[in-house]
């Protein structure tokens, strides 16, 4: 076997230190020199990095798929509506929602109105009952005024 002073990438394992190859010196694989070794190594680091990359970018659409998904479950809950194309049950629950939503609203306001009346014909009534029993004080009053009236007379 020959010695060589110059460093060149061969078929087979071999040692270098500082350009030249010796016996029972540090050994020192070269990356060139298992051509099959370095491919390998070549073609995993550039799936890692395609696969780091594609799991990068699936995070990003997840990330603007929920800022999207957000957006639009806020506009649907603001106008009550849900036109869920995928699903029509959805779309015909948010109608349904929707509708009960005004009829609340609506029954709100009988409600109200029915109570206003109420309250209005109480105190109406309170004061019938008030004039009423003012009546019957002076009632009373005008009562025992005639018969003291009368027994005056009987005297």
């Amino acid at each position: 076997m020959r010695r060589s002073n110059t460093a060149s990438p061969s078929m087979n394992k071999s040692t270098v230190v500082f350009g030249s190859t010796t016996r029972g010196a540090p050994e020192f694989t070269m990356r060139g020199s298992n051509p099959q070794l370095a491919a390998a190594e070549t073609a995993e680091a550039e799936r890692m990095a395609s696969e780091k990359d594609y799991v990068h970018n699936l995070q990003h659409q997840i990330h603007v798929l929920e800022m999207e998904s957000r957006y639009l479950r806020s506009r649907n809950s603001r106008s009550g509506e849900s036109d869920d194309p995928v699903n029509p049950e959805l779309a015909s629950i948010g109608k349904q929602m929707a509708a009960l939503r005004k009829k609340c609203v609506t029954l709100e306001r009988q409600h109200k109105d029915r109570l206003t009346s109420i309250e209005t014909e109480r105190e109406e009534a309170e004061m019938r009952i008030a004039y009423l029993e003012h009546t019957i004080d002076q009632g009373k009053k005008d009562h025992n005024d005639l018969n003291e009236f009368v027994q005056e007379l009987s005297r």
